[in-house]
């Protein structure tokens, strides 16, 4: 037994047994490991905790204006291809519609005929198409409520159904009839609208016909052969381009320039006469074109020029309210979806927010549609 506890070596004289005494020597063989009490960390405050630095707020600015600028390039992209895919889905349907007038028309015998109001057959033209009986409580003109004829421009590749009508909900399924004027084939200033640029843009290259290039419309009645005499960029106040002039001509009018519609392009084509047999032998030009005639009279009388300023409406303030809804419902579901992260894998929480996030995008797209001025 040793007299005095060894000193443990290189350890001071106040450590023995590795654990700290006093100067006193204790006993080594009675001595106990003293009880050990383990203390909590030091709580730290709220205000001491690190702010987020300059860097990480540049990321979640630089992060919110690449998100903004992803949805501005989606809703361009939905204004000229979206757009477009709903205008083929109406043309679907106003195709139907069409061949079921089409064969309402064969199948009935007894036709109802006439001038229009405001209108007589001319000398030297086409005579009035006779419309079938069973169609003319269809339509106040006589035609069918949505499709009332087909539009066929070889020289630019247009193939369209034409809706009665030049509202913005009209124009959106295609080429539209200004209400007022007579219909395809008949005595007097057959006036069509289209869209230029946006929901398929049926009338994007109307600015490329030349005097002579053909127009085909086809109706439940009959074909009729039109050839371009002229065109002309007019103010969108220039109603008069669809009044009657005294002949019997086709009247096309789109916006121009394109994205911009500060004018109207107005291309006039003359009616040659019903066109016999199918339209694929119908030629796209003929070699001697009518002579020019005057598209722009100096007074407006039609009842049709309101349906032509209809192309020169402002913003739709009353779109706006649902606009900033959407906004918000969408800002609202990025920020949940941080949240859903903490609970789903990154996928998982994509896969449920995805779809909701573009149906509201698509909603959004429609009422800014909606908002922006008129593009025809």
């Amino acid at each position: 037994m040793f007299d005095a506890p060894p000193r443990a070596r290189g350890l001071p004289p106040q450590v023995v047994g590795f654990f700290p005494v006093s100067h006193q020597l204790l006993d080594f063989h009675t001595l106990e490991a003293a009880p050990v009490t383990l203390l909590p960390p030091p709580a730290v405050s709220p205000a001491a905790s690190p702010a987020p630095s300059p860097a990480v707020d540049r990321a979640r600015v630089g992060l919110w204006v690449r998100n903004t600028g992803i949805v501005v390039l989606l809703f361009l992209l939905y204004q000229l291809y979206g757009t477009g895919f709903q205008e083929g889905r109406a043309q679907a349907a106003l195709r139907a519609s069409y061949l079921g007038a089409q064969s309402s028309a064969s199948a009935d015998a007894s036709t109802v005929g006439g001038p229009p109001p405001g209108g007589s057959a001319r000398a030297g033209t086409a005579p009035l198409a006779a419309v079938p009986a069973s169609l003319a409580t269809a339509h106040p003109g006589g035609l069918p409520s949505q499709a009332v004829a087909e539009i066929i421009i070889p020289a630019i590749h247009v193939d369209q159904f034409v809706v009665d009508g030049t509202s913005d909900a009209d124009l959106q399924k295609g080429p539209g009839h200004y209400t007022g004027t007579p219909y395809p084939g008949q005595p007097g200033n057959v006036a069509i609208a289209g869209h230029r640029t946006t929901f398929g843009a049926p009338f994007n290259r109307l600015g490329d016909l030349q005097p002579g290039d053909t127009i085909i419309t086809k109706t439940p009645t009959g074909t009729y052969l039109y050839v371009v005499a002229g065109k002309e960029n007019v103010a969108p106040t220039q109603t008069s381009v669809v009044d009657d002039y005294g002949d019997n001509r086709l009247t096309l009018t789109t916006c121009t320039p394109e994205f911009l519609a500060t004018q109207r392009l107005v291309v006039v084509a003359a009616l040659q006469g019903p066109l016999g047999g199918s339209t694929d032998a119908a030629p796209a030009r003929v070699s001697a074109p009518p002579t020019p005639t005057k598209i722009v009279k100096a007074i407006a009388g039609s009842a049709a020029t309101a349906g032509l300023r209809q192309g020169t409406r402002g913003f739709d303030f009353g779109a706006l309210p649902l606009a900033a809804l959407f906004v918000a419902a969408l800002v609202g579901l990025g920020l949940s979806y941080q949240y859903a992260r903490r609970y789903l894998p990154r996928l998982a929480a994509a896969v449920v927010l995805g779809p909701i996030w573009l149906c509201g995008l698509l909603l959004l797209f429609e009422h800014l549609a909606r908002f922006l001025p008129a593009n025809v």
